[in-house]
């Protein structure tokens, strides 16, 4: 859930890594690292009977573990920048490679392969540089450390030898206070070989820690009442997360169950922006948004999702089968999957597929064409008889005859009483819209009946039902600082 909210903040590269460091931290839990923890209250209690024999044998002992332990805070400062570098740097690789996956035909098209792969291995190089320097001291210390562990090991006997000479201690002592030496500084020396992991751990689980304190805990939310569809919107502003000037600032409008609203303007005008923001995608930063009598930041998301229908522009679908993208990876109702599919005029497409609806799709429907994949998502959207479906330039991978189907189950919607809205340049797709909202530099100067609707109602059968008779005007215009943001 953080790595999903994060990622519609704006984050990317460290959502890559959220679920390797948390794999890092399990494997440290469940590993024989934290033994070592179990076996230091051993410590004290073998340093005592040493002090017992011998207060020499004792210091002797204590001081062997505080260098031994020395030599590992060593390591680890001196290593750390070369390790930590390698780390972020592997990272960045794995998430540039994963993102160029993303777009392999294009850099097969137009010939970047080679380019994309000159930097992979850049990023490579470094990282072998800082790692084999980090390791480099690693091994260095670690092979000090077992020389002077065989040097203290021999040191305690010498010590031993030299106090039963003098009379202090039995030969017995001598050879006990060896063993008991090995025992005092095993826990050491296990703790020691962990260290690395330890490390890895520690690291993996501040930055799952920054990445889980930068997510608000969801608090329970009651459930409401299914709504009609009715949408108003009152001095939204808004910007996309991350950016500090407002993209969408003063829009207001007022759409009734059926309506279709078409939006227009200029690239850049915010189109998209609104889109996601009545998705309860981005945040409002000023405004309200009600569905029905109930604002959209009081709705629980995964409940309000049931009654929102979405098509974004590039048709995003998930890998699984058809089934499975159109049931929004429910997969439990088969009959509501072919309604949908017959709604969207995609059952003949799926059923001519080799495997139909069970048919695999690759990443972002791989396998299908632009159009295909439009009428899988228009599936989506309307699963379960949506209350509102919002439409991010829907024609773009249309023919003239798939234009005019499109155009005809919108109206269907319509008459099902489902709230549209329809986000497009196409004059002929707009035409079937009943409201009209125009936007310019993230600033409403349009809202109302739509002209080019009234123009064509003689030729269409659909009749709509009343909405809400406003229109607004907007003639003045922003600042220039302003338009520039």
């Amino acid at each position: 859930s953080a790595v999903f909210q994060q990622k519609l903040t704006g984050s990317s590269q460290a959502q890559v890594n959220a679920l390797d460091d948390l794999s890092t931290l399990r494997q440290f839990i469940t590993g024989q690292a934290p033994a070592a923890f179990f076996d230091l209250p051993w410590f004290p209690i073998y340093l005592i009977v040493l002090y017992s024999f011998h207060p020499l044998l004792g210091h002797f002992a204590l001081c062997s573990a505080a260098i031994l332990v020395l030599f590992a805070y060593l390591n680890e400062k001196l290593a750390a920048n070369y390790m930590e570098k390698a780390m972020l740097v592997g990272m960045a690789a794995n998430y540039q490679f994963q993102t160029q996956l993303q777009h392999v035909e294009s850099a097969h098209a137009l010939g970047i392969r080679k380019n994309l792969q000159a930097r992979w291995l850049g990023f490579q190089e470094s990282f072998i540089e800082s790692f084999v320097g980090g390791t480099k001291r690693t091994t260095a210390f670690t092979h000090m450390s077992k020389s002077l562990r065989m040097i203290v090991q021999s040191g305690v006997l010498g010590l031993g030898a030299w106090l039963v000479i003098e009379g202090q201690i039995t030969a017995g002592m001598m050879i006990a206070a060896s063993i008991l030496l090995g025992r005092v500084l095993a826990p050491v020396d296990q703790l020691i070989m962990a260290w690395k992991q330890w490390i890895s751990a520690r690291h993996a689980y501040a930055r799952l820690n920054d990445l889980l304190s930068g997510t608000e805990p969801k608090k329970a939310k009651i459930a409401l009442p299914a709504p009609t569809g009715a949408l108003t919107v009152s001095g939204l502003i808004s910007a996309p997360p991350g950016v500090n000037v407002a993209t969408l600032r003063g829009i207001s409008f007022a759409l009734q169950p059926g309506d279709i609203l078409a939006v227009s303007g200029d690239s850049g005008s915010g189109k998209s922006t609104l889109a996601r923001v009545l998705l309860n995608i981005w945040p409002a930063a000023q405004g309200k948004i009600y569905l029905d009598k109930s604002e959209i930041k009081h709705w629980d998301q995964q409940e309000l999702s049931q009654y929102l229908g979405y098509v974004s522009q590039d048709s995003e679908l998930f890998s699984g089968s058809i089934r499975a993208n159109i049931s929004r990876m429910a997969d439990d109702n088969d009959e509501a999957v072919i309604k949908a599919a017959q709604e969207a005029r995609a059952h003949e497409l799926i059923m001519s597929l080799p495997q139909g609806y069970e048919t695999i799709l690759g990443e972002n429907g791989r396998g299908l064409s632009g159009g295909q994949k439009q009428k899988i998502a228009l599936a989506r959207a309307c699963y379960l008889q949506p209350k509102i479906i919002i439409l991010d330039e829907p024609d773009t991978s249309l023919d003239k005859q798939a234009l005019a189907e499109l155009k005809q189950i919108l109206q269907s919607w319509s008459k099902q009483q489902v709230t549209i809205m329809l986000i497009s340049h196409d004059t002929d797709l707009i035409s079937i819209a009943n409201k009209s909202l125009t936007l310019k530099q993230g600033m409403q100067t349009f809202f109302g009946d739509n002209p080019l609707f009234k123009k064509t109602t003689r030729s269409l059968s659909t009749s709509y039902p009343s909405a809400s008779n406003i229109s607004i005007s907007f003639k003045h215009t922003l600042p220039k600082e302003q338009a520039n943001g």
